[in-house]
Order: structure tokens, then sequence, then C-alpha cells
């Protein structure tokens, strides 16, 4: 995808925040950091689209990179249920694995 596809799907959403471009814009908040911007436009999704794992998945990702890894835990539960693949949910349990080690070893005292 392009910057300008991107940029379209921007306006898209700003044109209508209850379009479910909306786990895309999270997304892309995730990568640019942002996680508590994605963490609010996830939730907000959810609302509108209660049975889109990909969002439950991402919400998932945003609130490990918080540091809340009971949250993350849940939403990837979420997901999984949703979506009822095995392989998909395992990738985002070691992502927040990974997250939450790091987060650990960082706070320890050296």
């Amino acid at each position: 995808m392009n910057d300008s596809d991107l940029k379209n799907i921007f306006l898209l959403y700003e044109f209508n925040e209850r379009s479910p471009f909306f786990a895309r814009i999270a997304g892309e908040k995730i990568e640019e950091h942002d996680y508590e911007l994605a963490s609010e436009i996830l939730k907000e999704g959810i609302q509108n689209f209660p049975h889109y794992a990909t969002a439950y998945f991402l919400l998932s990702v945003a609130e490990a990179y918080k540091g809340n890894f009971e949250e993350a835990e849940k939403y990837l539960a979420a997901g999984q249920k949703l979506l009822g693949d095995a392989k998909t949910a395992e990738f985002y349990q070691q992502l927040i694995k990974k997250l939450k080690n790091h987060s650990e070893n960082s706070a320890s005292p050296s």
C-alpha cells in the first residue's frame, strides 16, 4: 500500500469513524507508537463491530505496549474466541509474552 492509498483510508475514516477502516487506522497508530490513541480507536470500533477478531488482536497488542498485560490477555482471548484459529492467537500470545519479558527486564535493577 502506498502513501496515497493510506491517505485515502485516513480520509474515509475521518469522514465516517463508524467504518471498519478503524482497525487499519489503529494499526498505523501502533506503528507510530501512539498506543493510547490506537487503543481508543479500537475500543470505539469494537463497539460498532463486536465480531471483528482482528480488532481484538490489535487491541491486545496496543494494551501490551502500554504495559497492561492482563488487559492484553483478555482482548487476545476474545479475538481467539471469535476467530477460532490457534495459530493466529499463538502469534499474538508470543508477541505479548515478548513485550512483557522486555518490560520486566527493563524494570529490574542492573
